[in-house]
C-alpha cells in the first residue's frame, strides 16, 4: 500500500481515525488514497480530506451501532 499523505495522516490523527483507518480493508483505503492523490489543486485536495474524514466518521459510527446493537 501506498504510504499515507503526510496532510491526510495529520487530519486522521487529529479526528482520532488513524486506527479505523489502518484497520479498513485493503481496497478501502487504496480508494481513499488514490481519491486524494488525483488532486490538482490545494483547494481541493484539502476539499477531498475533508469529505474522506467525514465518510469514514459516518462509517465508524455505523460500525459501533451494529456492534452496540447485538
Amino acid at each position: 500500500m501506498d504510504p499515507i499523505p503526510a496532510d491526510f495522516a495529520r487530519a486522521l490523527s487529529r479526528h482520532q481515525l488513524a486506527g479505523f483507518f489502518t484497520e479498513c480493508a485493503y481496497v478501502h483505503r487504496t480508494d481513499y488514497l488514490r481519491w486524494i492523490a488525483e488532486s490538482r489543486r490545494p483547494s481541493t485536495r484539502r476539499r477531498k480530506i475533508r469529505e474522506a474524514i467525514a465518510r469514514l466518521r459516518a462509517q465508524r459510527r455505523e460500525l459501533f451501532r451494529a456492534v452496540a446493537a447485538r
